[in-house]
């Protein structure tokens, strides 16, 4: 009797352990499923975000990204002689702050021209009107326009005051479409609407409201990237 009840003491112990190494594997398993699910979650999220975040634009491959809380539109645009195969080894990089499709949905330009137009063997001038609400992007938007159009467009590009009580006050040249015609002048003024009006061929009035400043200008450097982008083809 004695060795019946230690083989069946026996019998459940190894049952008990065999459950026990089951429930075991089960939590090892489940622990597992749920490192590589954490694991591709680490790898795939920023994955998809960059995928989600590219479009094709004015035959240009843009990116969105997000740093902080500002969103940035970033693209390279092809630069220099192609080889012979037709592919450009150079680029230009961009950061815009606005998407660019939106800047051409929401700012209007009205122009005489296909595309702007500078005069290469003058200055170019780009000539601020005065700021009631001072608009610290004002600054920000200016530099990114000269910068743009002397690292990309290879222009001489001067500073500008188109307010003659300004000029006088802070030194700047007090510049205009009618004071210096041989020149390309672009004003950037504060108004009633955001919008891009070319009087003439060299003269460009980048109007803007709600200190939409930015955004006027990143729409004109959009409509030389768009003009100089039609004389190629997306592959």
């Amino acid at each position: 009797m004695d060795n019946e009840k230690k083989d069946e003491e026996n019998k459940e112990e190894k049952i008990k352990k065999i459950g026990l190494t089951k429930n075991q594997n089960k939590q090892i398993m489940w622990a597992v499923i749920l490192m590589v699910s954490v694991l591709m979650v680490v790898i795939l999220v920023p994955i998809i975000k960059v995928q989600l975040g590219k479009f094709v634009y004015a035959k240009l491959d843009w990116q969105k990204t997000k740093l902080g809380e500002i969103d940035y539109y970033s693209t390279r645009i092809p630069a220099g002689q192609p080889d012979e195969f037709g592919n450009y080894v150079g680029n230009f990089f961009i950061n815009f702050r606005n998407d660019p499709r939106k800047l051409d949905e929401e700012i209007n330009m009205k122009k005489t021209t296909t595309m702007p137009i500078f005069t290469r063997d003058k200055v170019v001038y780009i000539s601020t009107g005065k700021m009631e609400r001072n608009c610290h992007e004002g600054i920000v938007a200016t530099l990114t326009l000269s910068g743009f159009l002397r690292q990309f467009a290879l222009m001489n590009v001067s500073s500008a005051m188109g307010d003659k009580e300004i000029a006088n006050e802070t030194g700047f040249p007090y510049i205009t479409c009618f004071n210096s015609p041989k020149n390309t002048v672009i004003n950037v003024i504060e108004g009633n609407e955001t919008r891009i009006i070319q009087t003439s061929p060299d003269c460009y009035t980048l109007e803007f409201k709600d200190c939409e400043v930015i955004e006027v200008s990143e729409k004109f450097i959009l409509e030389i990237i768009k003009g100089y982008m039609k004389g190629f083809v997306k592959k």
